[in-house]
């Protein structure tokens, strides 16, 4: 199941936002390693190494560096996931174009889609989709 391991993505960053630390080990999935990715294109973090390969039976693991600003503050403020096991969210996108608007202005989603993957929810806007938020990125 691939909340588990994005749940302890979430936990190690913000773990590492708050203790300051310039990297954190994870453990991901393909799920988790495009999540990554998509952190690294909004600018969440700087780089990632891959520390093993992609070999059946072993876990991957990234070592995933934190990008901070000049004052010493991480790019983000908070970042929390969304949907979990027990209590699934979907997003249309009439409920996700009020989401930007309201009280989420400042976010960033991180969505499955399906037939697409894992993507930013700029890409749901430009295509007019709805999806389900995996995580959400909470900006200064």
């Amino acid at each position: 199941m691939v909340v588990p391991i994005l749940a302890d993505l979430v936990s190690k960053l913000n773990g590492a936002k708050n203790l300051r630390l310039k990297s954190v080990e994870v453990v991901v999935s393909k799920t988790s390693f495009k999540v990554v990715f998509l952190l690294q294109q909004i600018g969440v973090i700087k780089r990632f190494v891959i520390l093993n390969s992609f070999e059946r039976g072993h876990d991957v693991k990234l070592r995933v560096y934190l990008n901070y600003r000049g004052d010493g503050l991480t790019m983000f403020k908070s970042i929390k996931l969304v949907s979990k096991p027990g209590r699934p969210v979907h997003f249309s996108l009439k409920s996700l174009l009020k989401a930007k608007e309201g009280a989420f202005d400042s976010h960033i989603f991180i969505m499955s889609i399906k037939g697409r993957g894992v993507v930013l929810d700029q890409e749901c806007l430009e295509h007019s989709l709805g999806g389900i938020p995996l995580i959400s990125v909470e900006f200064f």
